[in-house]
């Protein structure tokens, strides 16, 4: 809404510790001269460690929260998806209370993430889904069931 982008801009950059800092400072440099009504002050976070130490308590309307998140569709990645998706829906909910409370209100910040995973929850604003060029994920199951079905001997055209 139209009201949200009244004010002073904040952007919130929440990837690993390198990403958000690169993304940090070249974000702060493309601004370095604008203006003051169109300047946006960017800060960022490790979505697991601190963000939600730091900038839940910050959150204020019109602001961005652009958030990296890993392919929880892997095991060895989905508890670090969750707990990013809970870090981002917990800085949503943070609103300004003299507004009105549903999901495109625009009284609190605008959420967006960016990975691999397809899946987008309903209080984010956006998400991107980076394509990705690697076998999907049945086709490694099927093969660790033809691996496990087999006489414990592995055939060398299934590596």
């Amino acid at each position: 809404p139209l009201w949200a982008r009244h004010g002073h801009r904040s952007v919130v950059i929440v990837d690993t510790r390198t990403n958000h800092r690169l993304l940090e400072a070249f974000a702060s440099k493309l601004f370095a001269q604008a203006y003051s009504f169109n300047g946006v002050t960017v800060h960022g976070a490790e979505g697991v460690d601190d963000f939600v130490h730091l900038f839940t308590h910050r959150v204020a309307r019109g602001g961005l929260i652009a958030m990296g998140r890993p392919d929880g569709r892997l095991c060895s990645l989905a508890k670090t998806e969750s707990a990013l998706l809970l870090a981002g829906k917990q800085a949503f909910y943070v609103q300004n209370a003299d507004y009105p409370q549903y999901l495109d209100s625009g009284n609190g910040p605008e959420v967006v993430s960016i990975g691999h995973n397809p899946f987008c929850p309903p209080a984010f604003a956006a998400h991107v889904v980076l394509p990705s060029f690697r076998r999907k994920l049945f086709v490694d199951e099927i093969v660790f069931e033809r691996v496990t079905l087999s006489a414990g001997r592995v055939a060398p055209s299934l590596i």
